[in-house]
């Protein structure tokens, strides 16, 4: 496998600012809404174990459970 596999093909524009500043942004991208996809449950408030928080709330002896007051 040579390295000619791994080079990418040369672009519209050129290393230069001025290049850049003739670029016109497509009309769906100013038409588009602007939204950031995030996931937010339970387990990003304690800031560690993610996902697995809820599960490690049942286990015995977890560093998670140890933290809880029951």
């Amino acid at each position: 496998m040579g390295i000619d596999k791994f080079v990418l093909p040369e672009g519209p524009f050129e290393p230069t600012w001025e290049s850049l500043r003739n670029y016109q942004v497509p009309q769906w991208y100013l038409d588009a809404k602007f939204g950031i996809f995030i996931h937010w449950g339970l387990y990003s408030v304690p800031a560690f174990y993610s996902e697995w928080y809820p599960h490690f709330m049942y286990v015995k002896d977890s560093r998670v459970c140890s933290k809880m007051v029951l």
